[in-house]
């Protein structure tokens, strides 16, 4: 996987999603999403339509790329907190301290998008 969307760049998003969809086998579900955030601005597109998506799997993960981006808008984070499935719900909701914890902590940084408001 991580040949074939380093060769065929945003052409391979769609397989991508794809994987996200089916969530399974959880390896290359892990996978799909860590191509899809390297992808960066060019996976923007597909991200839009899988927030929209009636799959919860494509809902969370494009609550935890665009968090992990930094361009989560407080809109977007409403409406996953309002999300009828709870693993969805639980992307959008992270806590407050976690900006705080993201000003100190690496691990923080990358998670909520760099060094937390």
């Amino acid at each position: 996987m991580r040949i074939l969307a380093r060769q065929r760049g945003p052409k391979f998003l769609p397989e991508l999603r794809h994987c996200l969809r089916d969530g399974g086998p959880g390896k290359v579900a892990k996978e799909a999403f860590w191509q899809m955030l390297r992808m960066g601005e060019a996976a923007m597109p597909t991200v839009d339509e899988m927030l929209a998506s009636e799959n919860w799997t494509e809902r969370k993960a494009a609550l935890c790329l665009l968090r992990r981006w930094g361009k989560l808008t407080p809109a977007q984070q409403a409406r996953g907190k309002a999300d009828p499935h709870v693993a969805v719900r639980h992307a959008a909701d992270w806590p407050a301290e976690a900006h705080e914890w993201a000003k100190v902590h690496p691990k923080w940084q990358k998670r909520l998008g760099g060094a937390g408001e």
